[in-house]
């Protein structure tokens, strides 16, 4: 049942983490256990974010490639269903030790990759095998229910239901965390008894293909259970999405992209989950402790250069801390150093492509544009990579597009209010209702704002405090679903109602 994957496949292309030590940068499809070329032999370049110069060229998935990953799929599923709950948790268990022991090497991908900081590429490690383990310890608790009728025309029966394994999945995750949202829909996925493709991106897969490579080394493994096609979204995301025999699509990225595949998803009434945009509010009231809500405003909010669908980046705050509030920022914004994950005090890395710097760059010019007016930041760096610095708007109000619209960069904005009531009208006018939170020192409000604020995740006196058993997703076009926590194991499970006449 277990199969090395051949290392004759890698290039010789090799990362080196801080201390010198070299890694192979993965560069081919992962199908049925193997290292694989496309069967057209496309490649695409991958870039550094950091230096702007190709790490590796990696292949490119097509069509033909999504066909013969979903019949290993399909062939693996007749093993994997006979596999037990108990041995399947006792995999993923090993899987997760053996991500741990590879943690370095997993850290230098993504920073050399996606360019993020060693630091959060350490948490975003930490997490992704603590996903793995959360969901092995559930692949042990997955069962149905029983009920019985004892009168009537159905007196002497009793029925029960069963979890069953919902199909084939595809799981197209973003470039912002590659790694940790593999995890978070490979762990469940594993759990549940499905088979899988995993869709990498393709301006960040190196992570994410390691990732993979990992499980099929684990032993026990079945290949084929899970594959692994990096490629372009508009070739392969769209062949899994059309594929007849793919019975679930789980997506995080835009919400434009998420809008078509669930568009594509109705032809066949595939199982769809969509983990999109945000434009979290975070509410500081004049009671709240300053220089917390100042240092996880700034931490969050500028976490990952911004690239981070959660982070708070309208910040309400009451009019008569205002100004206390925004000379607080412009210090913690001023006092980061952007730069390149290898040098000594680097604080943020770079933005992921020029093409996403690009992005970032043309909102700070529509902000001022607007009448917002920058305390802190606004430009790019002079210096090799995509760096963008981190940005304050202030004078902003929510009709503004620099504020509407998600950015997905280091660029916050601050607007006033006076009361409650305004603080919350201005929090819920948005098409977005990812992650919001409010400070305050009086719970009975902090309560009150939790329970009208329309998000998904709302934190009082903190943000993002998530972690493996915590609901995450959201409201309006936030997305479909909820990814961790029982509710994402559940995303993978059909339910079956078995009915016994015992007459």
């Amino acid at each position: 049942m277990f199969k090395t994957l051949s290392k004759r496949s890698f290039s010789a292309v090799q990362v080196t983490n801080r201390a010198g030590k070299a890694y192979n940068a993965p560069d081919k499809l992962i199908i049925n256990g193997e290292y694989v070329n496309s069967v057209s032999g496309k490649t695409f370049d991958n870039i550094s974010p950091s230096t702007e110069q190709v790490i590796n060229q990696v292949a490119a998935a097509q069509k033909e490639d999504v066909d013969a990953a979903v019949e290993s799929c399909l062939t693996a599923a007749k093993e994997w269903k006979k596999v037990s709950n108990m041995e399947r948790s006792a995999i993923m268990n090993k899987f997760a030790d053996i991500i741990d022991e590879h943690a370095d090497e997993l850290i230098t991908l993504e920073c050399e990759d996606m360019g993020k900081t060693y630091d959060e590429a350490v948490f975003d490690m930490n997490f992704t095998s603590s996903t793995i383990r959360y969901y092995a310890g559930l692949a042990t608790h997955i069962g149905g229910s029983s009920f019985q009728r004892d009168s009537g025309m159905w007196s002497n029966t009793y029925g029960y239901t069963r979890k069953e394994p919902i199909g084939v999945c595809g799981m197209i995750t973003p470039w912002n965390f590659p790694a940790l949202m593999t995890a978070w829909k490979i762990g469940p996925m594993l759990a549940a008894g499905c088979t899988g493709i995993s869709k990498p991106p393709e301006i960040a897969p190196l992570s994410s293909l390691k990732l993979i490579e990992l499980w099929n080394k684990t032993p026990g493994v079945i290949p084929g259970v899970l594959n692994c096609l990096p490629g372009i979204g508009e070739v392969t995301g769209e062949a899994l999405t059309d594929h007849p025999d793919i019975r679930k699509i789980a997506f995080t990225g835009s919400g434009v992209r998420g809008k078509h595949i669930m568009k594509k998803c109705s032809d066949n009434l595939k199982r769809v989950t969509l983990e999109l945009g945000g434009k979290g509010p975070l509410i500081i009231f004049d009671d709240a402790d300053i220089e917390k809500a100042v240092n996880i405003a700034s931490f969050m909010g500028y976490l990952n250069s911004g690239q981070f669908c959660a982070a708070p980046t309208r910040l309400i705050v009451q009019d008569s801390i205002h100004d206390q509030f925004v000379e607080k920022m412009v210090e913690k914004a001023a006092a980061m150093k952007p730069g390149y994950w290898k040098e000594e005090g680097t604080t943020r890395g770079p933005i992921v492509s020029e093409k996403q710097m690009n992005t970032i760059l043309n909102y700070i010019d529509i902000g001022k544009k607007e009448g917002a007016e920058v305390a802190v930041g606004g430009t790019r760096l002079d210096r090799p990579g995509y760096f963008v610095e981190p940005t304050l708007f202030i004078n902003a109000n929510n009709q503004m597009r620099s504020v509407r619209e998600e950015i997905f960069g280091p660029v916050l904005s601050v607007l006033k209010f006076s009361d409650a009531d305004e603080a919350l009208s201005i929090a819920n006018d948005s098409n977005y209702g990812l992650s919001g939170g409010v400070f305050t020192q009086d719970m009975k409000k902090a309560n009150r704002v939790a329970s009208e604020m329309e998000q998904g995740n709302v934190n009082i006196n903190t943000y993002f405090s998530l972690w493996v058993d915590t609901p995450f997703g959201g409201f309006k076009e936030s997305g479909i679903g909820r990814e961790l926590s029982e509710n994402g194991l559940n995303n993978y499970l059909e339910t079956k109602a078995v009915l016994v006449d015992c007459n």
